[in-house]
């Protein structure tokens, strides 16, 4: 795996002049006495031990990353991959510009599954970064355009968390028409049931008719006159965290198969860095216009995401959001709320000995 450095131009630690490339351990951050970057200690910063993480005090003007912190995935099945240093590293507004483009092809595509164009589309991301939000949104519009011309039937169904095989199969059958929608939202546990991915597998193909097939005697289905075997005419969305191009080895064949079938769409906001841009990007976007914060208030929540992401419970659009319904309570008195219940317990904790260890290091200067 590639290694992220960084050039330092008129740095300090303990007050010894810092000055060179080093391995990037963390990204610059804002702390409360200046700006600082962490970098792994070669040996030469004085008072420092070697192969150990060191916090260097430098404006963020005089830093160079060369290279990008890798980004860690972790898995729905506990398993962990981390990606390599990318050839190019996007500057910010470079990585700001992407992730909108990404983000209206979620629309785009979206749009082109109801109106039957494309089959079958995943949308790989992590949690909280607005896909659902971008898939429902232009769904909602088309299907109100719907209702109002045409049969007052709903064109789509979001299905959320887990679901068996036998109420896939009904879904499936209900949402078999040309026209309609099955979004699949927080459903990765069927990615591991063979049954159910050989049966999205079938949906989601790319034949002009698409059969399912159920093989097994079933009361419910009798019950509810669902036959065994039906033409699936509909289109699939399916939204999740996994990354099909990095699955672990049990399913890989399984997604690639799928892949192979349908539309995928990656959002690669695989890095922490990605993801706080985001935050970014949606905050300028208006986001927390209905929260009647002033501006410096939205710009301090924002920047408290930032300067805590190494000690939040969850890095995503979500967080921010409840940070802002905090200061909304109380905008003279929110961030030691927040500290309870948007940081981890290990994050507090972590959080509290380092600011002791950044105290420390500042009386000794």
């Amino acid at each position: 795996m590639s290694i992220a450095q960084v050039k330092i131009s008129n740095g300090t630690y303990r007050n010894n002049p810092v000055n060179g490339i080093f391995e990037l351990a963390q990204e610059w951050k804002k702390g409360a006495k200046g700006g600082f970057v962490t970098v792994i200690s070669d040996g030469s910063l004085e008072g420092s031990t070697k192969g150990k993480k060191t916090r260097v005090n430098v404006a963020q003007k005089n830093i160079e990353v060369i290279g990008e912190i890798a980004g860690t995935f972790h898995q729905p099945n506990g398993e962990t991959k981390v990606e390599d240093t990318p050839l190019y590293v996007e500057t910010d507004e470079e990585t700001i510009d992407r992730i909108t483009t990404t983000f209206a092809y979620i629309e785009k595509l979206a749009a082109a599954a109801q109106k039957n164009q494309i089959t079958g589309l995943i949308i790989s991301g992590p949690a909280g970064v607005g896909k659902s939000y971008g898939v429902e949104k232009v769904l909602e519009r088309l299907n109100f355009q719907h209702l109002v011309a045409q049969d007052n039937k709903e064109k789509y169904e979001i299905i959320t968390g887990g679901t068996s095989a036998i109420g896939l199969y009904k879904k499936l059958w209900e949402n078999r028409q040309e026209g309609r929608v099955l979004v699949f939202d927080d459903c990765d546990s069927a990615l591991y049931d063979e049954l159910m991915i050989n049966m999205l597998k079938a949906a989601m193909d790319t034949k002009k008719k698409r059969k399912l097939c159920w093989m097994k005697e079933s009361m419910v289905l009798e019950k509810e006159d669902i036959p065994p075997s039906f033409l699936f005419e509909g289109s699939i969305v399916f939204l999740t965290n996994l990354k099909f191009d990095r699955a672990p080895r049990k399913i890989a064949p399984h997604l690639e198969a799928i892949m192979s079938r349908v539309h995928y769409l990656d959002l690669c906001l695989d890095t922490r860095r990605e993801q706080l841009l985001r935050v970014k990007q949606v905050v300028d976007a208006g986001m927390l216009d209905k929260h009647n914060l002033s501006k410096k208030t939205k710009d301090d929540v924002v920047n408290y995401v930032y300067d805590n992401v190494d000690y939040l419970n969850e890095l995503s659009l979500r967080t921010v959001l409840k940070v802002a319904d905090l200061a909304m309570v109380d905008e003279n008195n929110w961030r030691e709320p927040s500290d309870f219940t948007v940081l981890s317990h290990r994050g507090r904790m972590q959080k509290l000995a380092d600011e002791r260890r950044a105290a420390k290091e500042a009386e000794a200067k």
